[in-house]
């Protein structure tokens, strides 16, 4: 046998485990390490086409460089007697296809957690620069009793950035049908990360209501649901499934890659919720916890309290006036620098009086990858919020009393100008490479010879160019909307700082006018 030529002695192989569109594994045992082995091959009629062969290749090197508990990992991999291959450990254990084929679909808290353990593997791989691409029940194995998820198969994966010139034909697409994200549908070629939570989201979908969200009876009617079809919520057919995992789900499954979880480890903390909100305002998963600043305030402060506390015990014991002022000096001073910061971040004095679940919009940091050539204007957003309340802070009780909703109102201008600048920068990455050239594309395509794969890529082109005909729109008025937000911020500042008891009215009708004018309600107007 080939296979068995190219390994020589260092693999005893055996029998077939599977084989998939690209490639046949075999089960081996390691000879020199005493380990089962599993030997993923190419198909040897596959060999011959250059495209296939790299993208291959490209499967283990970008795996090989992957290090995390729930990625298969790669041992090694050759290139001999005309074959390329590589070894990986055998799992014991099934495929989330097999089990919800057995099974049907899964019990809610499983799923839960099928679901978190994925998305940890894909937020190292999207960290790293890689996109799956094939994210599906296939390439999820639970491994041994406790079912441990590894996300394997990385056969299509593609280096964001990278040269991949030559793997792809133009307009084809690339994926499982029922998995696929309408960006992959259309067959663009700039997706990015949060495809992959798109199709996580098919497969919690199907792990909670046993079926996908979408199905056909071929396959360019397949594409077209994913491009334009509505998924239903998980709670038609799982009524008792919980609101959060519903609505994570959801979430996943938007349309505009935009309004889908911006990465997988908020995706991760969406789903980890319920466990947040049982430990007292700290999210956790896995090894990663995400405290709550106002919690994490309340912690100082009641410990400046005990360390007041026990100063005054010592002073009554001792019967002196010593550790009790010091103590409160110190208590005081680490408090305030720290309430500094909690004020800085949005909150105020307050809101350590409700109960919060988690971090306002305001308080997450910014990432210039979410925000791009947006980003300046948030940052000054978020300056002009701070000398706002510094401004307000000054003016005298009475004036502050008539300004209380003004702080409120700014923080919730700056968290919508935040929302905006990210949407604005994702509508403008769907715009590339923009419609003109999609618009050759279809051109092109029209002006092939008739068959059935020239009719399927017409449909998704076509599809994808009505798409961004709307994406362009959506960018030109959220465009508008943020102008407006960033604008408005900064006329409240000017107001606020000359404000006067005759000036109030137009800080009052400043903010008034930002909110009427990025608000969703004049984008309905238009």
């Amino acid at each position: 046998m080939r296979l068995a030529r190219a390994l020589g002695d260092a693999y005893a192989l055996e029998g077939e485990l599977g084989r998939g569109g690209f490639a046949v594994v075999f089960g081996a045992r390691d000879r020199q390490l005493d380990r089962e082995v599993a030997i993923k091959v190419l198909r040897p009629e596959l060999m011959e086409l250059p495209d296939v062969r790299t993208r291959f290749r490209r499967e283990a090197e970008a795996v090989a460089r992957l290090r995390h508990p729930h990625i298969v990992p790669i041992y090694s991999v050759g290139d001999a007697d005309g074959l390329i291959y590589f070894v990986m450990p055998r799992i014991t254990g099934d495929s989330l296809k097999t089990r919800l084929q057995r099974d049907r679909r899964l019990p809610i808290e499983v799923a839960r957690r099928i679901l978190i353990e994925a998305a940890a593997a894909l937020g190292v791989a999207h960290r790293a620069g890689f996109v799956h691409r094939d994210v599906k029940p296939d390439n999820i194995m639970l491994e041994s009793d406790e079912a441990r998820v590894l996300l394997m198969d990385f056969g299509i994966a593609k280096a964001l950035g990278g040269d991949t010139s030559g793997l792809t034909q133009r307009g084809s697409v690339v994926g499982t049908p029922h998995y696929m994200s309408p960006e992959q549908a259309s067959g663009d070629q700039t997706i990015d990360h949060r495809s992959d939570l798109y199709s996580l989201g098919v497969v919690g979908f199907e792990m909670l209501t046993g079926s996908v969200p979408f199905d056909a009876d071929g396959t360019a009617a397949l594409l077209a649901k994913h491009l334009t079809a509505e998924a239903p919520p998980v709670s038609r057919a799982r009524p008792e499934c919980p609101p959060d995992l519903v609505a994570a789900i959801a979430r996943c499954l938007e349309k505009d890659p935009g309004e889908r979880w911006s990465s997988a480890a908020d995706l991760i903390r969406a789903l980890a919720g319920e466990a947040g909100r049982q430990s007292g305002g700290t999210r956790a998963f896995g090894a990663v916890s995400v405290p709550d600043p106002v919690q994490r305030y309340r912690i100082w402060l009641a410990a400046g309290g005990l360390a007041v506390t026990a100063g005054a015990i010592v002073d009554v014991l001792t019967q002196r006036v010593l550790w009790a002022p010091l103590s409160l000096l110190m208590a005081a001073g680490v408090l305030a620098v720290r309430y500094v910061g909690l004020w800085q971040a949005g909150f105020e004095w307050r809101d350590l009086l409700r109960s919060r679940k988690f971090a306002a919009p305001g308080s997450s940091s910014l990432d210039s990858a979410e925000l791009g050539d947006h980003l300046g204007g948030i940052q000054a957003a978020r300056q002009d919020r701070i000398a706002i309340r510094m401004s307000v802070a000054r003016l005298p009780r009475v004036q502050r009393d008539r300004l209380a909703g003004v702080i409120p109102a700014v923080d919730d201008l700056v968290a919508l100008a935040t929302d905006l600048g990210r949407q604005l920068r994702s509508l403008e990455r769907q715009l590339d490479p923009g419609i003109e050239v999609l618009e050759a594309r279809v051109q092109a395509t029209r002006a092939e010879p008739e068959s059935p794969g020239r009719t399927q890529r017409l449909v998704v082109l076509e599809g994808r160019r009505e798409a961004l005909l709307a994406v362009d729109v959506r960018r030109q008025e959220v465009t508008e909307r943020l102008a407006a937000a960033l604008g408005g911020l900064s006329h409240v500042r000017l107001e606020i700082e000359r404000a006067r008891d005759e000036g109030l009215a137009e800080v009052e009708s400043a903010i008034e006018a930002a909110l009427a004018a990025a608000s969703p309600a004049t984008e309905a107007g238009h």
